[in-house]
């Protein structure tokens, strides 16, 4: 009897608690989107624009789909704000606990102060409504205040509303109420109607929802008692589970005519029917949900006291967790379906639970074993689970120990030819069934990791390979004429398949198999459900097609599975359940229904080399702006989970690239100078719903520019131009140094030649002849052999000296000696010459050839000729830093005196000074680069007479 009671009381205790929770709607934190700025926040409003705004306990707050903007005024006293609304111009309206009024223009983006209504106040929130141009404040000393958008003028709508009430407004009719009515007034016509209240419950509070009014009946401590709805002029009272005596922060009314429901125990989905209110779903068990919104995308946004912000983007989606299904742990193990209704799952707490599905997973019995549960198997619409006594167990109205089988870590169980046969550590057995005590019998003693029975064969996989078992014989199965080697046989319909971690899949019928995928991942699940075989990896479901022979993907559950460890899978028609460390999660295998609004994907920044740039500022980026960050954004909440993003650059592939998480750039890099489009999409169940594109140009480096390459060739055409222009020039200077030096040759044989004949001219011949004639008359035979000999050295020395162009001083003196001893004869050794060398470093300098001969002669023929006695002449050599100076003075009747007789003469003998000497000085200038000058003096006494001439040359140092 106590048994029975017991059982009773269990089965009615599941059944409240099933009623009480039931499915619990999967959510997500925001947080996954962008940082949260708070933690507690009140109200959220999405405005006409599609921007969303959240009122915090930090504040007022926008958010665009990847960040917060937080708004303030310093004016504002205290951070806390709530009750937002939207004018009839896009403006934003919000208000404080003190009283203050705020409104905001999205496009001016500046939180303006309205009014401040502290004085009024008698500590309570107040409650307010929008219509046209003005501003309508309920206040708790029973007012309502109207103010005008633009003057804020102040006017008392009436005075007759009830402490802890609230006001709204439907279309041009303003509501409000206190204990026993409910009034109507249109604020067209100012005309007011009154419905009674005559349902129990104080603190009523009013919403409306599409074009109803219900009313909230809550008790002194604001737990809701009941809900009625204004329906033709006439109220319906709701009745409501037991379980919703909470204390109530919301009531929504979705656009399927669900009712959703914020309390503090979290948030609860409700069907309406003609008189009752009945549990749908839950959301955010034991989160304090404080405001709910479905926003224009079909997504549902959940505010919270302490939880942040969440969302769910409508699909039927659910979890069951500890305390919401009857789960003593959310850290599950395996699940198996015995039958179309009934599923065993197992944790890791050794608790074994039996679910029934009725549309959702309803907990129907829970046992604890006090053994280590391991793996479930099911035949016979019967589970089975191994414990690690090494036994197996039989899972029923209860867990039962089978007799008589114990064995060492069971790995795999199957069911061929009417017997079990069973794989552990150490062998393969078999036995005839789970119930009789008959032997085992073993088939081969090796490790078993694997068994199946497929098209009348028995497989085994083994530690040594597979194998097909038949009649005690063990043909290997081989992969590319090598041993398979795997860890779990499927039997399929028309193929046995196996997997290997880090392998994939193989597939044949005989003992010859082929590989089907090699699946990335390491945790990787194949299971067979009702004969068809599914692989679940990287949270990508697949079914395993056995007729084209391929992975089909059913559905990318990724985004649900996010942070959650998969531990085994279920799937029954178009549901997946699945076994994870945070309870059972039930997914809906059909395709997600196209939304009725899209949310545009727009670009949200562009960094170029890590610097933000606008779009009109990619016209021209140079050749080292070549790193290109694009961030999209999309302003739908549940972007990630319902859209596939992806990009491609059209100079670089025409193959789309997939962008993993919206929240992750496009990144491009080390791009080549080109012009540019990319082209982004956004793609739900395969349609393109929307597309845009961006454009940006890379320009060339200046050296590959064209106006570069042409500056270049007209600098080379220059430079070659200039090249051949020098270089017919230099030809040209060549030809005419050439000419010249051939001139200057000329010239300067032509001047030595004319000083040779000035040396050599018939008078000077006539005049030395004569002298040789006179000695030998005086029988001066020696003197006139002399004389001779001196005369023909000057004569052979004067033609030899012709055709050089320098001398040493040597041979220059030593000329000059033998000219003055000729002159000196001629003179009856009258002539008194010296020639002083003794500063002469060095005589052996280079000096022009016979170039100091015609200035001694000059002295001579033109200062001492005419001078009856005492005829002196001086040569002296003087050695100075760069140049020899040769100084030839003479005690002559001087150059003047000179001058006078020449002019007097006929066919005087020319002034050398000027026809031969420098002329020889300007060739040397031109032909040798030697630079020589002399220089006459007229010697005279104190009374001007004149005592003589001094020349003096001065020539370069030359060796």
């Amino acid at each position: 009897m106590n048994t029975f009671f017991a059982k009773y009381f269990c089965w009615i205790f599941l059944f409240g608690l099933t009623l009480s929770y039931g499915q619990e709607i999967i959510t997500k934190n925001v947080a996954e989107l962008a940082s949260l700025p708070d933690n507690e926040f009140y109200d959220v409003l999405q405005d006409s624009h599609g921007n969303y705004w959240f009122c915090a306990d930090s504040g007022l707050y926008r958010f665009d789909g990847m960040h917060f903007t937080h708004y303030t005024h310093p004016e504002q006293r205290g951070q806390s704000l709530f009750n937002l609304k939207e004018d009839d111009f896009g403006r934003i309206w919000c208000n404080s606990l003190n009283g203050q009024f705020f409104v905001i223009d999205p496009a001016k983006g500046k939180l303006e102060f309205f009014i401040d209504v502290a004085d009024e106040l008698i500590g309570k929130l107040p409650t307010y409504e929008l219509y046209q141009k003005y501003l309508f404040v309920k206040i708790d000393n029973n007012k309502l205040f109207q103010y005008h958008f633009d003057t804020k003028e102040k006017t008392i709508l009436t005075d007759s509303i009830g402490e802890q009430t609230n006001i709204t407004r439907l279309h041009d009719d303003l509501f409000y109420h206190n204990l026993n009515h409910l009034y109507k007034q249109n604020l067209k016509t100012n005309s007011v109607e009154r419905f009674p209240l005559s349902f129990k419950g104080s603190n009523p509070k009013i919403y409306r929802l599409g074009e109803e009014l219900y009313i909230l009946r809550r008790d002194g401590n604001f737990k809701l008692i009941n809900i009625s709805v204004l329906r033709k002029g006439k109220f319906t009272q709701l009745s409501i589970p037991k379980a919703l005596t909470l204390e109530v922060y919301d009531l929504y009314k979705d656009s399927k005519g669900l009712l959703y429901l914020g309390t503090e125990k979290g948030g609860f989905v409700l069907e309406e029917t003609a008189d009752a209110l009945v549990e749908k779903y839950t959301f955010l068990h034991n989160s304090k949900v404080s405001k709910i919104l479905e926003d224009d995308f079909g997504n549902y946004i959940f505010t919270t006291l302490n939880n942040g912000i969440y969302y769910w983007n409508g699909q039927e989606n659910f979890k069951y967790q500890a305390d919401t299904s009857g789960l003593k742990s959310n850290n599950l193990n395996h699940i198996i379906r015995t039958d179309a209704q009934q599923y065993i799952v197992t944790d890791f707490t050794n608790k074994v639970y039996k679910y029934e599905l009725n549309g959702q997973l309803q907990l129907r019995n829970q046992w604890q074993s006090t053994q280590e549960l391991k793996r479930l198997f099911a035949f016979d619409k019967k589970a089975y689970v191994i414990g690690n006594e090494n036994n197996i167990l039989q899972i029923d109205n209860g867990i039962q120990a089978l007799k008589d089988f114990k064995f060492s870590s069971v790995k795999d169980i199957t069911f061929h030819q009417g017997r079990f046969f069973i794989g552990h550590s150490y062998s393969l057995v078999k036995v005839d069934n789970f119930q009789s005590t008959t032997e085992k019998k073993l088939i081969r003693e090796k490790r078993c990791l694997s068994v199946a029975s497929f098209n009348g064969k028995l497989y085994g996989a083994f530690a040594d390979g597979t194998f097909i078992i038949q009649n005690n014989r063990f043909t290997p199965v081989t992969y590319q004429n090598e041993v398979l080697y795997t860890d779990r046989l499927l039997a399929g319909v028309d193929y046995l398949w196996a997997f290997k971690k880090n392998q994939g899949l193989f597939y044949g019928k005989n003992n010859t198999f082929q590989q089907l995928s090699k699946l990335q991942g390491k945790n990787a699940i194949v299971k067979k459900s009702n004969h068809v075989m599914y692989v679940l990896e990287a949270g990508k479901l697949f079914q395993i097609n056995e007729k084209t022979l391929s992975l089909d993907l059913i559905k990318n559950i990724s985004s649900q599975l996010k942070n959650i460890k998969v531990v085994d899978f279920e799937v029954f028609e178009k549901t997946c359940f699945l076994t994870t460390d945070q309870g059972i999660l039930q997914i809906s295998l059909h395709r997600d229904s196209l939304k009725n609004k899209v949310a545009t994907t727009v670009i949200q920044q562009i960094l170029i080399n890590e610097t933000p740039k606008s779009t009109k500022e990619l016209t021209a980026l140079s050749h080292h702006q070549n790193s290109v960050k694009i961030f999209l954004r999309n302003k739908d909440f549940s972007a990630r989970d319902s859209y596939t993003f992806r990009y491609k650059l059209n100079t670089i592939s025409d193959n789309w690239e997939t962008i993993s998480d919206i929240k992750n750039p496009i990144y491009l890099s080390y791009l080549s100078p080109a012009d540019y489009t990319l082209t982004y999409q956004t793609l739900q169940n395969d349609k393109v719903i929307h597309q845009d594109n961006i454009q940006f140009t890379i320009l060339l480096p200046y050296w590959k520019t064209w106006w570069f390459f042409a500056l270049i060739s007209l600098g080379v055409l220059g430079i070659i131009f200039m090249m051949l222009r020098l270089y017919l020039g230099k030809i040209k200077a060549k030809q005419h140094f050439e000419l010249e030096q051939l001139d200057l040759e000329k010239n300067l044989a032509e001047a030595k030649l004319q000083n040779l004949t000035s040396q050599m001219n018939p008078h000077f011949t006539f005049n030395a002849l004569n002298t040789v004639q006179g000695l030998i008359l005086d029988d001066k035979k020696e003197d006139a052999y002399t004389y001779l000999a001196h005369f023909s050295n000057l004569f052979r020395k004067s033609i030899d000296f012709s055709s050089k162009n320098f001398n040493t001083f040597e041979e220059e003196i030593t000329f000059l000696e033998t000219y003055l001893k000729i002159e000196s004869k001629r003179f009856n050794n009258q002539l008194d010459y010296q020639i002083d060398d003794t500063e002469l470093d060095d005589r052996f300098y280079k000096i022009p050839a016979m170039i100091l001969q015609p200035f001694v002669e000059n002295a001579i023929k033109h200062g001492l000729l005419h001078k009856k006695d005492d005829k002196k002449l001086r040569v002296r050599f003087l050695t100075q830093k760069e140049s020899i100076t040769c100084i030839i003075t003479d005690n002559g009747i001087g150059r003047k005196a000179s001058g006078l007789l020449s002019q007097n003469r006929k066919n005087a003998h020319l002034h050398m000074a000027t026809s031969s000497v420098q002329k020889r000085f300007d060739l040397y200038k031109k032909y040798h680069n030697m630079h020589m000058y002399y220089e006459y003096e007229d010697l005279v006494n104190a009374n001007g007479e004149s005592l003589g001439t001094k020349v003096a040359i001065q020539i370069p140092l030359m060796k």
